[in-house]
C-alpha cells in the first residue's frame, strides 16, 4: 500500500506538486484503504492480514502515528474486516467496516462503526451501529467535542437481490 500527498497551487490551473510524505510500512496483505480528512488531520483505515487497522496523522501526512488494530480477525481464514468509510473531526475518528466470512451458502457478516475519541489510541464499537448481514458507511455531522454520526447500510449479504439502502443519524 502506498500513500501520496499533493500541494495544490493557487490560481485557475491549480498546479499539483508532489509533497514529501513519510513512507508507510509495507503491508503485503493490505488492501481497501479509506481516508478521512479534516484540515491537517487524516485517518487511513485499511485491511491487513484480515484485520481492520488504522493510522492517524495530525500534520497533513508528513508523518503517521502507530498502526492500531481496530478489529482483530483470524489470519489466514475465510473471514476479514474491511473498511468501508473513514471520517475525522478533531480528535474524534470513525471507521465504518464490514466483517465478512464463510464459504458459499455459509457466507455471513455484519456492518458496524468503530469510534476513537483520542486520535486513534483506543477504539470502541458505536452502540447500535451493528447491522447483521449487511455493509455500513458512516460520517460525522457537525464539529466540536461531540460530533454526531450519520450512517447508511444495506442487507446485501442475506439477500443480494434486495436493494434496500437505509439511513439514520444521531440526534
Amino acid at each position: 500500500m502506498k500513500f501520496r500527498r499533493w500541494d495544490i497551487g493557487p490560481g485557475p490551473d491549480h498546479d499539483l506538486q508532489g509533497a514529501p510524505v513519510a513512507p508507510l510500512p509495507d503491508a503485503p496483505a493490505g488492501f481497501a484503504p479509506k481516508i478521512g480528512v479534516s484540515g491537517d488531520r487524516l485517518v487511513l483505515a485499511y485491511t491487513d492480514e484480515a484485520d481492520l487497522r488504522a493510522r492517524v496523522s495530525s500534520n497533513a501526512a508528513v508523518s503517521w502515528g502507530p498502526e492500531e488494530t481496530i478489529v482483530d480477525m483470524a489470519f489466514p481464514s475465510e473471514e476479514a474486516a474491511v473498511a468501508t468509510s473513514a471520517d475525522v473531526t478533531g480528535a474524534n475518528i470513525i471507521v465504518a467496516a464490514t466483517s465478512v466470512g464463510g464459504i458459499f451458502e455459509e457466507f455471513n457478516g455484519e456492518g458496524y462503526v468503530e469510534r476513537s475519541t483520542n486520535d486513534g489510541e483506543d477504539w470502541n464499537r458505536v452502540p447500535g451501529s451493528t447491522k447483521q448481514d449487511g455493509s455500513a458507511v458512516a460520517a460525522y455531522r457537525g464539529t466540536g467535542a461531540s460530533p454526531l454520526i450519520v450512517e447508511a447500510w444495506d442487507k446485501w449479504i442475506v439477500d443480494p437481490a434486495t436493494h434496500r439502502l437505509r439511513f439514520q443519524r444521531e440526534s
